[in-house]
């Protein structure tokens, strides 16, 4: 078990021992449909730019994927950005 420096549990893993027996840890809400048309959506940013905003088709279904996706009853939260992984993408052509 994991402890902090005071020995006392973590603040993630008291969250576990208050869950009661039998409930869903994990949640996927999703729909077929949004999921599709998120897909589309990305597609089509991908195809009408040239690949160049691919980072961004990318960032647009993550997001979707969070926020239709809940552990612990909480909603997970994506903060990744376009701009950040396009940054990425300059850095490695350059090295």
């Amino acid at each position: 078990m994991y402890t902090s420096g005071n020995s006392q549990p973590g603040p993630g893993l008291a969250a576990l021992g208050s869950i009661p027996p039998g409930a869903p840890i994990f949640v996927f809400r999703g729909g077929a449909a949004t999921w599709f048309g998120t897909q589309l959506l990305g597609m089509l940013i991908t195809v009408l730019t040239l690949g160049i905003c691919y980072p961004f088709a990318v960032v647009l279904v993550e997001r979707w994927r969070a926020n239709n996706t809940l552990l612990l009853g909480r909603p997970l939260q994506f903060t990744g950005t376009g701009w950040g992984i396009f940054g990425l993408w300059i850095k490695w052509f350059l090295l």
